[in-house]
């Protein structure tokens, strides 16, 4: 496949994936606003889905960095990436999501 069509498909992807997670982000948002306004306790976990959707639907169109590699380096083996960011990431969203179920527990 041509690099051009390449880059074509992988920007038709990245568009669709954002297109679908930013429709997610909408409904959970919708059922946090019905929440709201029922006064129902699922008003904090639509929200933070919510949240987490439009995160996830807008971050894909952050520009990405393309650093060539150096000429005189040769190809090396598997490298160590550092995923402490990620996992952060991800235990401060589940906090979130225990806290507000939690929380809808003790409201009740």
């Amino acid at each position: 496949m041509p690099r051009a069509a390449t880059q074509l498909a992988r920007v038709k992807s990245r568009w669709i994936v954002a297109v679908l997670l930013l429709i997610a982000a909408a409904s959970a948002g919708y059922m946090a606003w019905l929440s709201w306004h029922t006064r129902s306790d699922g008003k904090w976990l639509f929200g933070m889905f919510a949240v987490f959707l439009l995160s996830l639907g807008v971050s894909t169109f952050l520009p990405k960095s393309k650093r060539p590699p150096p000429l005189d380096a040769a190809p090396t083996g598997t490298r160590f990436v550092p995923h402490w960011f990620i996992l952060l990431a991800l235990l401060l969203f589940a906090a979130g999501i225990l806290l507000a179920i939690v929380g809808a527990i003790l409201h009740h």
